[in-house]
């Protein structure tokens, strides 16, 4: 269903140890679902992520940000300091 819409993939990684590798969820996303390489990105800090996503993103666009509990909890912290969105 996701790839028919035809989105940018932008993984990253929550600063735990255990968590996956953004490089390996885009190596997977590529390799075996055979997504477009320029629709694939990959971040190694949250942060840098959501930025990038943000500038992306044009006024029809929606960000969707899942994951663990550890990664949307980053992306709210990071969100309601720097751009003072109330979640």
């Amino acid at each position: 269903l996701l790839t028919s819409l035809k989105p940018i993939f932008i993984f990253t990684q929550p600063k735990i140890n255990r968590a996956t590798s953004a490089q390996e969820l885009k190596k997977v996303t590529i390799d075996e679902l055979k997504y477009d390489l320029q629709n694939v990105k990959s971040f190694s800090s949250l942060n840098k992520a959501l930025k990038e996503g943000i500038k992306m993103a044009t006024q029809n666009d929606f960000i969707c940000i899942t994951g663990s509990i550890y990664t949307v909890g980053e992306a709210i912290k990071y969100l309601k300091s720097t751009y003072s969105i109330d979640l």
